[in-house]
């Protein structure tokens, strides 16, 4: 038996316990529910964050196809994160949607322009 950082590590199973108080914790839990201080357990990757709505939202500014398919998808699970990321993946998808029109309508002007040119 191991104990690393708060965590007792026994036959390749890991318990978790407040480096407080020392009660047993539930998994990924930030907040111990005996003496209410913080676990110090780190909750960016946690699944309680829909990554897939901040994928869409950041790559919306850079592929916006690429961004339009993952905030859809992340809009999609936004229930199975209770909510969370619902307001990025909406954001994504207009901001996908405006770059995907402004596009089209700049290669709509690029080849109206160029047939022009050809023609005469």
């Amino acid at each position: 038996m191991y104990r690393i950082y708060g965590n007792i590590i026994e036959k390749g199973v890991i318990y978790t316990f407040c480096p407080h108080c020392g009660e047993p914790l539930e998994d990924k839990t930030t907040k111990c529910p005996y003496c209410g201080k913080a676990t110090g357990q780190n909750q960016i990757f946690s699944s309680s964050n829909n990554l897939l709505a901040l994928l869409g939202f950041v790559l919306s500014f850079f592929v916006p196809l690429g961004g339009l398919i993952c905030s859809i998808m992340g809009y999609r699970n936004a229930d199975d994160y209770d909510g969370n990321g619902k307001g990025l993946a909406v954001a994504g998808i207009i901001i996908s949607g405006l770059s995907i029109l402004f596009t089209a309508i700049l290669l709509a002007a690029y080849a109206s322009v160029m047939l022009r040119m050809v023609i005469k």
